[in-house]
């Protein structure tokens, strides 16, 4: 058999700093769901990301799909700045 070249890709290595922040982030992500789990007036960026982009779909739906001719009732739409 042929010799070929190992064209494989080099693994990136990881200083110890980076991995340090990337395990503190997912460690504050973690937290943060549990806490969120526990007390439903707990909201993270994540939570709250999900409420709004929720509340803009909702509220776009009828111009974004005039086809199916969604009536939402007032209550359920977005007012002001609810979120």
């Amino acid at each position: 058999m042929q010799w070929l070249p190992d064209v494989r890709r080099p693994r990136a290595r990881v200083k110890p700093s980076e991995h340090s922040l990337s395990v503190s982030r997912i460690r504050d992500f973690v937290s943060q769901e549990i806490r969120a789990a526990e007390d439903p007036e707990f909201e993270t960026f994540y939570t709250k990301n999900i409420l709004l982009n929720e509340g803009i779909r909702a509220w776009m739906a009828p111009t974004d799909q005039p086809h199916e001719k969604f009536v939402f009732p007032e209550e359920v739409l977005p007012r002001g700045n609810a979120l």
